[in-house]
C-alpha cells in the first residue's frame, strides 16, 4: 500500500488515497501497532473527512483504548457521512444515542449526553428509548420541568 501511494498518488482521487491510508491502518492494527494505525486513520480522514470506513475504524480504536471522546468525534463525524444519504433519521438517531451513552456512562457528562439525547429527539420524536435515556438524564440533572415534559411526551 505504500508503494501504491508512492508511485500513483499523483493518478489517485482523494477517496482511492483516503481507502489506501485506511488499509494501511487495519493493517497497522493487525499487527498490534494502535498508534500508527490512528495515524493513517487521521490521515485518511485528511484525504477524506466523511470516510466510513475509517470512522468506524476509530469508533473501534478508541473504544479498544478507552479514549471515549474520540469515539465521540468519530460518531459526531458519521453523522455527517450519514446526512449525504437519503432517510437516514433513524441511523442518525442511532448515532446520537450512542454519543449520549458516551458522555452519560464513560465521560460522566450529562449536560453532554442531554443534548445528543435531543438532537436524536429531534430526528425520531417519537423513540421510546431516547426519550427514556433523556427523562434519566433530566432525572439526574434535577431538571424537573424537563423531567415532566419527557415524560408527557412519552
Amino acid at each position: 500500500y505504500r508503494e501504491i501511494l508512492a508511485r500513483h498518488r499523483s493518478a489517485l482521487s482523494d477517496s482511492q488515497v483516503a481507502d489506501v491510508w485506511y488499509r494501511l491502518g487495519v493493517t497497522a492494527r493487525a499487527q498490534g501497532e494502535d498508534k500508527k494505525a490512528e495515524a493513517n486513520f487521521r490521515r485518511a480522514l485528511e484525504k477524506e473527512s466523511l470516510h466510513e470506513p475509517t470512522l468506524e475504524a476509530m469508533v473501534e480504536l478508541g473504544g479498544q483504548r478507552g479514549e471515549w471522546k474520540m469515539v465521540a468525534e468519530a460518531k459526531r463525524a458519521q453523522i455527517d457521512a450519514v446526512s449525504k444519504t437519503e432517510g437516514t433519521d433513524a441511523r442518525q438517531a442511532k448515532l446520537y444515542e450512542e454519543i449520549g451513552d458516551v458522555f452519560s456512562e464513560r465521560l460522566k457528562d450529562v449536560n453532554a449526553a442531554v443534548d445528543a439525547y435531543q438532537e436524536g429527539v429531534k430526528r425520531s420524536p417519537n423513540s421510546r428509548v431516547l426519550l427514556h435515556k433523556l427523562l434519566e438524564s433530566y432525572t439526574e440533572q434535577k431538571s424537573w420541568k424537563k423531567a415532566i415534559d419527557a415524560l408527557d411526551h412519552l
